[in-house]
């Protein structure tokens, strides 16, 4: 009788190739799933790179297109200046660009008044040289001042405040008082102030170097009275 082979050696085999198989397909899994998250990496790091791109051409393409639409304004402006210049000038006027860009500025020694913008170019002291006066106690004699000293935190100084800068604003205006300057100073901003204070808000007056306190209304009619009281008795009279 031939001799049969064990069943058991057969198992075995078919273990070890199923055992060997099984290992093969996870790696194969472990190495797919590697490629597809470098693969997603490099897709998301170009994504970011286009979008980057992307960005800088948008801004670029918006630069030149303000620098066209200044161009264009500028080349409508001058056009429209030239046509200007090109018509008979009156009273024989030279009307070239030039010319009128001179036209807007203010001769030495005048004062314009815009009244559009409110704006005021004044030859008389200016803020800073005004302060320096407060200080020193040496004031123009040529002038009359009127001075407002306040600070932020002050209830009283908040409600004057608007009413003083009303009075500045009709003094500009007004041909009779064209002698007078009105300041305003903030102490806490000038902490040099502070010394000529005697409480908040402080107001006085100057003329020929002599200061005298406001005690009166903080209205603006009140302050506008006080100011042509004062400028109306110091003129020379008739």
């Amino acid at each position: 009788m031939r001799a049969t082979r064990k069943p058991v050696k057969r198992k075995r085999r078919k273990s070890s190739i199923q055992k060997h198989i099984k290992r093969k397909k996870s790696s194969v899994r472990r190495k797919i799933k590697k490629n597809k998250s470098t693969l997603r990496k490099e897709a998301n790091r170009k994504k970011g790179s286009l979008r980057k791109k992307v960005k800088k051409k948008r801004k670029h393409l918006k630069k030149k297109e303000d620098k066209r639409n200044i161009k264009k304004s500028l080349i409508s402006i001058l056009s429209k200046i030239d046509n200007f210049s090109k018509k008979k000038p009156e009273n024989n006027k030279d009307l070239s660009i030039a010319n009128l860009v001179n036209l807007h500025k203010p001769s030495p020694g005048t004062k314009t008044f815009h009244k559009e913008h409110e704006t005021v170019h004044q030859t008389a002291d200016n803020k800073k040289e005004v302060m320096k006066h407060i200080i020193k106690g040496a004031y123009n004699p040529n002038k009359k001042y009127f001075i407002m000293l306040h600070v932020s935190w002050c209830p009283h100084c908040t409600d004057a405040l608007p009413q003083f800068k009303e009075a500045e604003q009709q003094v500009k205006h007004d041909k009779n008082l064209k002698n007078l300057n009105m300041q305003e100073y903030e102490c806490e901003e000038n902490p040099e102030l502070k010394g000529q204070a005697e409480g908040f808000p402080t107001m006085f007056y100057v003329e020929n170097k002599q200061k005298e306190q406001y005690n009166g209304g903080r209205s603006t009619q009140d302050i506008m009275n006080f100011i042509k009281s004062k400028m109306s008795s110091s003129r020379p009279q008739m």
